[in-house]
C-alpha cells in the first residue's frame, strides 16, 4: 500500500489511521504475502477497507472502531481510531446479536492481540502452520 492509498481510505471514510496501522500498512510484511488468505486477515487492499468499514458504520459499529480483516468463518478483527491503544481486538459473530449500542460493542470485542506486531506473527504462525 502506498502513502496515496492511506491518504484515499481516510478522505473517503473522514478517518484518521493510527500510525501503528498505517506503519504495518506501508511496510506489509513479505511473509505474511506469501500465505494464503493474508489479504483477508489484514486487508493490504485501500478498496475492499473502504467497503468494508462502511459496511460497518452502517451496521451501527461505533466510529471509534476500525475493521483491518477478517476470517473465513465471518468473524472480524478491529482496531480502535483516534487512540494510543494498539490492541487487536476480534468480534465473534456467533456469539453477540445485533445491536447499535456503542456499550455493545464495548463489551463484544475481545482483546486478541496486545499489538499489530503480535497479529503478524500470530497470523504467519496460524496461516503457515
Amino acid at each position: 500500500m502506498t502513502p496515496e492509498d492511506i491518504s484515499y481510505i481516510e478522505s473517503q471514510l473522514k478517518v484518521t489511521l493510527p500510525d501503528h496501522y498505517t506503519d504495518m500498512l506501508l511496510r506489509y510484511p513479505e511473509d505474511l504475502k506469501q500465505l494464503d488468505h493474508h489479504g483477508e486477515y489484514l486487508i493490504d487492499d485501500p478498496y475492499y477497507l473502504i467497503r468494508l468499514n462502511t459496511m460497518f458504520g452502517r451496521s451501527g459499529v461505533p466510529e471509534k472502531y476500525f475493521a483491518i480483516g477478517h476470517n473465513l468463518g465471518g468473524d472480524y478483527y478491529f482496531i480502535q481510531l483516534n487512540s494510543e491503544e494498539t490492541t487487536v481486538y476480534y468480534f465473534d459473530h456467533e456469539e453477540t446479536a445485533d445491536s447499535e449500542a456503542e456499550h455493545y460493542w464495548d463489551e463484544s470485542l475481545n482483546k486478541e492481540h496486545d499489538n499489530l506486531e503480535e497479529y503478524k506473527n500470530w497470523l504467519i504462525e496460524t496461516l503457515g502452520g
